[in-house]
This record gives C-alpha cells, sequence and structure tokens, in this order.
C-alpha cells in the first residue's frame, strides 16, 4: 500500500511533497498519515519506500484540532 500526501508535510526532519505515492515499511505509518487527512491511500506503484524506524509514528498522537480534538489518530487496536 501507498500513501500520497495532500500538500508539502513536514514530520519530524522529513518534508513530504504533495501527490507523489510514497510507502512506509512501519505498518503504521500510512495508517496514521490516512487518519491524520495529510494523505489518501493510492494504488499507485510507491517512487520511494521508507524504511523501519525512519518515520517516527508515535501511536499516542492525539488531534489537537477539528472535530475529534484528543481523540488519538491511531485508535488501539482491540483484540478479541
Amino acid at each position: 500500500m501507498a500513501v500520497k500526501f495532500h500538500s508539502p508535510t513536514l514530520h519530524g526532519t522529513i518534508r513530504f511533497v504533495p501527490g507523489v505515492p510514497l510507502a512506509f515499511e512501519d505498518p503504521d505509518a500510512e495508517d496514521y498519515f490516512e487518519a491524520a487527512k495529510f494523505a489518501d491511500y493510492t494504488d499507485e506503484e510507491p517512487v520511494m519506500t521508507y524504511g523501519l524506524g525512519e518515520v517516527d509514528i508515535d501511536p499516542e498522537t492525539v488531534f489537537g484540532s477539528g472535530a475529534n480534538v484528543g481523540d488519538l489518530v491511531l485508535p488501539p487496536i482491540v483484540e478479541g
């Protein structure tokens, strides 16, 4: 799977450019960026794949504005 960012997005020290299909080895990265509304999923072949550990995805990140203020960007996985 890959994502395409809507606008230039700074995450840590990495600036993602819009419209370029990117993939991540971190299993939470694409879901995180899509849930945060920074990017959309795409079936396009990724131009680049970021390795595990290159992009820090904090599972405790919460929305700071909008309708979901205070909610986790990535909700916990419920096993059952």
